[in-house]
């Protein structure tokens, strides 16, 4: 399998402009082009974490090639959570709804951090057209909560009140 593994870094793109929008209008299209002739593609979408920084605006225009978008929000879950450490406390939610598919096999949670290294989310939420498949979303009870110059706010509702979506799927070729 071609495999392209792509993370969009968490601070890049400080002011927008012209030249910047036709870039990733262009990468849009060639990831797009890519996947339609067979490649695969596999995205982890990461916050913002300057809030004068536009990376969501950028990658929203790459994304829209592929029917998904940053909503300025992160994903969790205050009913399951677990305190781990890794530098310093470090905070996660769990999520057993899953489901069944050969990407999913053999999985029967998940664990997500509430953080990114910083305290912008560590599982932004997306907004997917109805080509793609849900995999994983929250439980019932995970939501999906705005951001404040760009921390993730549990007090501040998203745009997901219930299981939102985690991991998506979808063929373009």
């Amino acid at each position: 399998y071609n495999v392209i593994v792509l993370s969009n870094p968490p601070e890049s793109y400080h002011k927008m402009n012209d030249r910047l929008r036709k870039q990733a209008d262009q990468e849009g299209q060639v990831l797009a082009e890519y996947v339609k002739q067979g490649g695969g593609l596999v995205i982890f979408p990461q916050g913002v974490r300057y809030p004068s920084d536009e990376d969501e605006i950028y990658w929203n225009i790459v994304y829209k090639h592929l029917g998904m978008q940053f909503l300025h929000e992160g994903v969790f879950d205050t009913t399951r959570v677990f305190e781990g450490r890794h530098l310093s406390k470090a905070y996660y939610f769990r999520t057993q709804n899953i489901k069944k598919h050969p990407v999913t096999e053999g999985v029967n949670r998940l664990y997500l951090p509430k953080h990114h290294y910083g305290e912008w989310p560590g599982v932004p939420a997306m907004k997917y057209t109805k080509d793609w498949k849900i995999l994983v979303r929250g439980e019932k009870e995970a939501k999906s909560y705005g951001e404040k110059e760009n921390v993730l706010t549990l007090t501040m509702k998203g745009t997901y009140d219930k299981e939102p979506p985690v991991v998506a799927y979808r063929k373009l070729g």
